[in-house]
Order: C-alpha cells, then sequence, then structure tokens
C-alpha cells in the first residue's frame, strides 16, 4: 500500500505524533486481525522515505485452519501453527526491504530476527519486550541494526 504524504495530513489527527508511535499504533490495530489467541502481535514494516508500508498481524498460513477455528498447536509451550507478524509482513511485502524500518507490538524471536537481519531492516522499534529476546538483541547489536523497546523488561 502507498499512502504518501497523505497519511500524516491533520486531518488524520497525527500530525503532531512522534512517528514511532503512529507506527506501533497502527502495529496494535493490525494485531486485533492476528489469529492466534495466545498473543496477538502486529509488524508494520516502513521504507525510509515514509510513503511505502507492509503490515501483518500472526496466524496461521492462508488456507490453512487457523488456531482462533481449531485451537493452537502446541510444542514446548509455543504455538507452530501460526506464522509470526514479522515473517508475515517481510514475506508480503511489495517493495524492497533493503533501509526499512520494522515496527512490531512485541520483540521478535531469535528466528524472525534473523529474517529482518537477511531482509536489510536497519531499525527495529517495538512496544513490548520479549523474555527469550536475548539472542535477536545481541545478533541485532552484532550486525548494526538499531533496536529500541517502548516498555523495557528484560535485561540484555
Amino acid at each position: 500500500m502507498i499512502w504518501g504524504k497523505y497519511w500524516k495530513e491533520r486531518r488524520f489527527g497525527i500530525a503532531d505524533m512522534p512517528e514511532a508511535t503512529v507506527w506501533l499504533d497502527m502495529c496494535k490495530r493490525v494485531a486485533t486481525r492476528g489469529t492466534c489467541p495466545r498473543l496477538r502481535v502486529g509488524c508494520v514494516i516502513v521504507k525510509n522515505d515514509g510513503n511505502k508500508f507492509t503490515a501483518s498481524g500472526n496466524g496461521s498460513p492462508h488456507g490453512t485452519d487457523s488456531c482462533d477455528e481449531v485451537g493452537c498447536d502446541l510444542e514446548n509451550s509455543h504455538c507452530v501453527r501460526a506464522l509470526h507478524a514479522e515473517a508475515r509482513a517481510l514475506i508480503s511485502s511489495r517493495f524492497p526491504l533493503g533501509g526499512a524500518v520494522l515496527y512490531c507490538t512485541d520483540f521478535p524471536c531469535y528466528a524472525c530476527a534473523k529474517l529482518i537481519v537477511e531482509a536489510g531492516i536497519v531499525q527495529v522499534c517495538v512496544e513490548n519486550d520479549y523474555k527469550y529476546g536475548k539472542k535477536s538483541k545481541e545478533l541485532f547489536s552484532q550486525v548494526g541494526i538499531a533496536w529500541t523497546i517502548q516498555n523495557p523488561k528484560y535485561d540484555l
């Protein structure tokens, strides 16, 4: 989707809000469309010019039963039926992601962090920390991806 500068016009009431707040708010809205009730996550990836973005929530692959319909498929206390919101947003992008900023409701797991690195994302901004996010944080720091957490809970 391309919204251009129209997205920030005053009539939407967001012209004076910090950019991260705008995109994290959108993440929360996208998360409501997620289909795994264990944790509904939303992700928005914004190209560095701010004119293009892609968004997705977590959920099962298209054409398959969702957790909401048939329940979660748990392995080691993790639902393996649902794709993570970050992975779905990366896959669904219609533009090259090099230089983009990823916003998410929750800090990425290590598997998603590796995908984020490979996609060329340069910054990650999340609202909530993840208790198993230490390896993701170390990876981002190692490759020079800036990351911020609005509500930090766990040490690196």
